[in-house]
């Protein structure tokens, strides 16, 4: 999951210094959410850890169709190479 996070984190980076080379303003950030206590949310209410694995997984192949369709669409090389570029790092996350 750490590993999820920070590829998407590093990725998210990546993207933001693209939109402010390119002139674009960036939207406003939602506020991030309060820690909470895990412990303190009912067991029928909280995702498994197996519900959790398989919904990363889903996130990770959805991610690699996309990645793929950006790839096919992008006129700019350089465009096309950072999406190159995210696929693999997605391929090797989803193999882990």
């Amino acid at each position: 999951m750490q590993d999820s996070k920070n590829l998407a984190e590093s990725q998210i980076d990546t993207l933001k210094k693209l939109i402010v080379k390119e002139g674009i303003l960036l939207p406003e950030i939602p506020a991030t959410k309060p820690k909470s206590d895990p412990n303190s949310i009912p067991l029928g209410a909280k995702a498994t850890d197996s519900e959790i694995a398989n919904l990363i997984s889903v996130k990770v192949a959805s991610n690699i169709v996309m990645c793929s369709t950006n790839m096919g669409q992008s006129i700019r090389t350089d465009i096309g190479l950072m999406w190159l570029k995210f696929h693999t790092e997605k391929v090797i996350l989803g193999q882990k």
